[in-house]
């Protein structure tokens, strides 16, 4: 896994502010015009009425005539070269929109507005395909969805600063040209930040794309024919776009109910306009950036059907014409929400799911897919305008189309959404860490070979893996009720013992899809809490499919009550709490020299050995200090114990814990041992541990073995060889 460097995470700070001043920029240009047009409607001979979908036609229309152009830009040449060019190119076109203002010409103010979507059209596929070549595919959920959130704040925020700053130099000034002037001159100066910002952009290089030919122009067809050619890619190129018309749709819907809500109540326009926004703005930055945070490990999918449900709720509220204005701002900041927690996996996937060196191509092809979308989704709200249907309807229909794609998203992504929720339910519970993720491929297929625990170990393995992950289960499994259902839901391989050559090859021909497969190398649950026997069925499969084989040690289930302790499933009273597991991935093994049981076995031992290490009974020193002080340890023990440093203490500790591992030894029982015997301290301190009561022999009497009932446990210097020979 590729290290980012923190000039990569600088230069993508950089990214996230440049290209959200450029996006406030555009946006406060559009919603200045907006009322000034009807400014103009109001006191002049012109009719301005319908600019809001005129602008709303001209933001889509170069990303139809351009994506072709725009895409080969970012794949041809270096991404921070293109973006430099066009913050570049946007003050040039802000002073032509500042001389159009002082010439009181509103259709050269318009046409600036059209070069400015032409400028956007030029940086889209370059800002967002820079950011897997930045943060790599790790980071790639949260860092996207942080920019694409970043682009609707910035747009949320310059459509309310516009509407507030119109409304109050028109207040000064009383003329709209005139209240257009220092706005115009405010955003000409501001477009040097992006400048300076485009100069600290990390140059990752072009990614060979063949010269331009005249027949590029028109590679809209090849865009949406290598989209449409990988259906993961598609759905999640239509997911984007969908955000987008439905995005398209409230904001008209919010500037109809602003301008009656202005006219009945006399208040200015922008004002009432900008109030509708913050709702919706302030649902779109909360639901993004919660997105982001729980896509801070991986792309989370399952957000996506979570999100439209609640853009759904969202437009159900505005169905109830009843409803006040609290609901109103209530329902466009749920919608807003929703929208925002939709976009961020479906965007991030798409990314992610682009070669490199057509991911240009691929954005800007999908640019295209939103335009379509979005002037579908005008024409749809104008057609229902035209025909006199009241908005509360307008939101029924809306309604009625959300629920068809959220029907569509839970069959795409319904797996990923029970991943999600179990994978956040045990994570809580469980409070997984992970260790060594680095040594799992990104790409390829990958057969991890986990030691087997508890019952739970597949969702515990999933909490922790970067990338899904498919099981092997016998087929028998399958007929159980509940068991067999979620296996098939989760697209579990099924294998049977007595054809072990058809269970070899549906593995082999998982891993040479390309998927993250696992099998339990020891073939059953551990009845003692060491590693079982590993079986060499792994190493047919590996070899099989040329895949490596990824090492994973799972420490802290042991104990629990899935696991099978005390020879009990379920039935007992718990000894360990699973707070605080660890699950430690190994180094891949490769090749038929490497692949082999003995290697394997090596591996999970010192990977175990690495987890004990870490546990609270190893690195907490005062958490050992307190067991040993409320035991009743003899106190020349204790005193012993206390004395020496952490250093000395650890190992006893350590070899303490191992012994605590095997299944004979249980907590609050008895233990009795020579006094002076070799392995006393360690004894002792799994007497501390596991708060058990000590009986203590004298030296040189003869231990009385018949009288075993008096104590749980007995050592003597005779008896200890025994037990040190089950530890691994």
């Amino acid at each position: 896994m590729e290290t980012v460097t923190t000039s990569s995470w600088r230069s993508y700070w950089s990214l996230l502010i440049l290209q959200g001043q450029n996006a406030f920029n555009d946006k406060i240009a559009q919603f200045l015009i907006i009322p000034l047009a009807f400014w103009l409607t109001d006191h002049t001979e012109a009719n301005y009425g319908s600019i809001q979908h005129i602008l709303g036609v001209i933001i889509v229309f170069p990303y139809l005539l351009l994506a072709p152009v725009a895409g080969w830009l970012s794949d041809r040449f270096p991404k921070s070269h293109v973006i430099r060019g066009a913050v570049l190119m946007q003050t040039a076109i802000f002073g032509m929109m500042l001389l159009a203002v002082w010439a009181g010409q509103f259709w050269l103010l318009v046409g600036g507005f059209f070069l400015l979507a032409i400028q956007s059209t030029i940086m889209n596929p370059a800002k967002r395909g820079l950011i897997k070549e930045l943060v790599g595919e790790e980071k790639l959920g949260s860092a996207s969805g942080l920019l694409e959130m970043s682009v609707v704040l910035a747009v949320c925020i310059g459509q309310i600063t516009a509407g507030f700053w119109f409304a109050r130099e028109l207040r000064l000034a009383e003329d709209g040209w005139s209240a257009m002037i220092t706005p115009m001159l405010v955003l000409l100066g501001a477009t040097s930040l992006p400048i300076a910002l485009s100069f600290f952009v990390k140059n990752t290089g072009a990614m060979g794309a063949p010269k331009w030919t005249a027949s590029q122009a028109f590679g809209h067809i090849g865009q949406l024919k290598t989209i449409f050619g990988n259906r993961s890619i598609k759905w999640c190129a239509l997911g984007k776009s969908f955000f987008w018309g439905f995005a398209g749709i409230l904001n008209l819907w919010q500037i109809a109910i602003a301008r009656e809500m202005a006219d009945s109540s006399g208040r200015e326009l922008g004002v009432v306009l900008s109030e509708i926004m913050i709702a919706a703005s302030g649902g779109v930055v909360l639901g993004g950036v919660i997105a982001s945070l729980l896509s801070r490990k991986r792309i989370e999918l399952g957000l996506a059907p979570i999100g439209i449900l609640i853009m759904m709720m969202g437009t159900i509220l505005l169905t109830l014409n009843h409803t006040g204005e609290i609901w109103m701002y209530v329902a466009f900041g749920m919608a807003g929400f929703g929208g925002a927690f939709f976009l961020v996996p479906v965007n991030g996937q798409l990314q992610n799911l682009a070669p490199a060196n057509q991911r240009g191509q691929i954005l800007a092809g999908s640019s295209v897919l939103d335009c379509l979308l979005g002037l579908g989704a005008i024409g749809f709200q104008f057609g229902l305008t035209a025909v006199g249907l009241p908005m509360f309807a307008q939101a029924l229909v809306l309604t009625a189309i959300i629920l068809g794609v959220l029907v569509v998203a839970l069959r795409m992504c319904g797996r990923d959404l029970v991943r999600f929720v179990l994978r956040y339910c045990f994570q809580q519970l469980y409070k997984v860490t992970a260790k060594g993720v680095e040594n799992i491929p990104m790409e390829g297929g990958v057969l991890l070979t986990p030691n087997h625990v508890s019952y739970l170990d597949t969702l515990i393995l999933s909490c922790a893996c970067p990338r899904p992950v498919r099981f092997l289960m016998v087929r028998d499994c399958f007929d159980t009720p509940g068991v067999g259902m979620f296996a098939r839901f989760f697209d579990t391989i099924p294998i049977s013992r007595e054809r072990a050559k058809e269970a070899i090859t549906k593995a082999a021909e998982a891993l040479e899809e390309g998927t993250v497969v696992c099998i339990f190398p020891e073939g059953q649950l551990t009845r003692t809490g060491a590693l079982c026997e590993i079986k060499r069925g792994f190493e047919m499969i590996a070899r099989k499919a040329k895949a490596p084989v990824v090492p994973v040690y799972m420490d802290g289930l042991w104990g629990t009550m899935t696991s099978f302790e005390r020879e009990k499933m379920f039935w007992k009273t718990p000894r360990n709490y699973p707070r605080g597991v660890r699950i430690h991935f190994g180094a891949p093994l490769e090749g038929k020299a490497e692949v082999t049981t003995q290697n394997l076995e090596s591996s999970l031992y010192r990977l175990g050995h690495a987890a004990m290490q870490e546990r609270k009974e190893v690195t907490q020193e005062s958490w050992i200090r307190r067991r040993v002080r409320g035991s009743n340890l003899p106190m020349a023990l204790k005193n012993q114990i206390q004395v020496m440093d952490w250093a000395s203490l650890q190992p006893f500790v350590f070899n303490a814990l191992q012994l605590r591992e095997l299944t004979v030894f249980r907590d609050r029982k008895q233990i009795g041992f020579e006094e002076g015997m070799e392995g006393e301290l360690v004894i002792s301190l799994l007497a501390a541990i596991s708060r058990c009561k000590v009986w203590i022999l004298q030296k040189g009497e003869k231990p009385d073995f018949s009288a075993a009932n008096a104590c749980d446990f007995l050592f003597t210097g005779e008896a200890l060889s025994p037990v040190k020979s089950q530890i691994r």
